[in-house]
């Protein structure tokens, strides 16, 4: 996302989560913020906030 959106993404700023979805039957992984922070991404003129605990 970095290099190609020139992003700002810390990836110290997130920790990894991954479990069973039984309902789906598959394992989710999602990244975790550990600390609110604003991430934009330049080539696409795109900017959002995350808050502590929020996923993607």
């Amino acid at each position: 996302m970095n290099w190609r959106f020139d992003g700002n993404f810390e990836v110290f700023n997130f920790r990894h989560v991954a479990f069973h979805n039984n309902s789906l039957y598959r394992m989710d992984s999602h990244l975790d913020a550990v600390k609110a922070q604003s991430i934009r991404l330049g080539q696409l003129d795109f900017s959002f906030q995350l808050n502590k605990g929020e996923m993607i």
